[in-house]
Parts: C-alpha cells; structure tokens; sequence
C-alpha cells in the first residue's frame, strides 16, 4: 500500500514539473514568427520546386501554382523568387518542358490541336511552342492511322454516317486531329 502512494506522489510531483517547465516556456511574438518563417522559406520552396522537376518537367506557370497551392502561406513573391533562381540556374526551362510535352503526349496518341491546347494552358510562350510543335509533321497523319488501326483492327471497315463512324471521328477529334487527317486515314475504311 505504502509503495502505491508513494508512486501516485511521484506522479502528481512530475505532472506538476511538466506544468512549469511549461510555463516557462517563452512565447513568440507574431512578428518574430514571420520573420522566421519568411527568412527560413526559401530552402524548403526551392527543395519542394527541386522535387516537382525531379519527378518531371514543369513549365514556370504550371510550377508556379503548384507552388502556391502546397505553400498557402507563403507569399507569392518569396515563391516566385526561388522559380526565378531556378530558371537562372536553368533548372526549370520552359523550352525543356515544351520538347519533352510534345515528344511524351504525340507517343500516347494525342493530335497538334490537343498538345497546342495543352502547352496553351500550361503557359508556355509561342516562341517556345513554335520550337518544338509542328503542325505539318507527318507524325500526325501516321498517329491517327495507328488510332483507327486499334480500334477497327488492321482490316476493319466502318459505314460512313453510322454510329460507330461517328463515335470514332468523335473521338479522334478530342485527341486533337484536324478533320482533314481524320478523314484521310478513315478513307479506306469506310464503306
């Protein structure tokens, strides 16, 4: 009996240790606070920005939102600060990201009206689109015929007007081919 008031006495005396070392710990004005964040805010967003072009390339604008949307307290300048030392750096190129964009989206299948929308969206300057998208490259025409060959089979045929023609060239459209390649490579296969 003797050891168990003794243990809750131990207790009750380090519970009361806690609460007064907790007292005295000292409490940060708001100002001291965000001066200490801003000043330590640049590693962690050039390691987190490091991280997202490790994984792939990013086009400043699309990097840029990412950014904010991981570090909301962050403000926008501090943000675009660090992307512009990486730019500098040539860390981050949107030129890089334009070549990789259209190499990777025209071997999953997708059209230049669709890549072109995309890059668009992604903020990359038409200088850099210029570069690297073609609209007359012949790998359009031969993209699009792999398309139907996939659907249809290497003989297959489609009646012009019917539903499964129709739902085809729908979704040739939404791949980002013009109708003039879409019907060339369908020639053959309507009947």
């Amino acid at each position: 009996m003797e050891n168990l008031s003794s243990t809750s006495l131990a207790y009750s005396e380090s519970s009361v240790e806690t609460k007064l070392h907790a007292e005295e710990v000292p409490i940060f004005s708001e100002t001291n606070s965000t001066r200490d964040h801003a000043t330590s805010d640049v590693p962690v967003l050039r390691r987190a920005a490091m991280d997202f072009l490790a994984r792939r390339e990013h086009s400043f604008r699309e990097l840029t939102r990412k950014m904010q949307l991981k570090f909301v307290d962050s403000t926008p300048e501090s943000i675009n600060e660090v992307l512009e030392t990486l730019k500098e750096q040539n860390l981050q190129s949107d030129d890089r990201f334009t070549e990789s964009w259209v190499r990777y989206r025209q071997s999953r299948g997708f059209g230049y009206l669709h890549i072109l929308a995309d890059l668009r969206e992604r903020g990359v300057s038409s200088a850099a689109i210029e570069k690297y998208l073609f609209a007359d490259d012949g790998k359009w025409q031969e993209t699009v015929e792999a398309l139907i060959a996939k659907r249809l089979g290497e003989t297959g045929q489609v009646e012009f007007g019917s539903k499964s023609h129709q739902k085809l060239t729908r979704y040739l459209k939404s791949r980002g081919f013009t109708a003039q390649e879409i019907q060339r490579a369908m020639g053959s296969r309507i009947s």
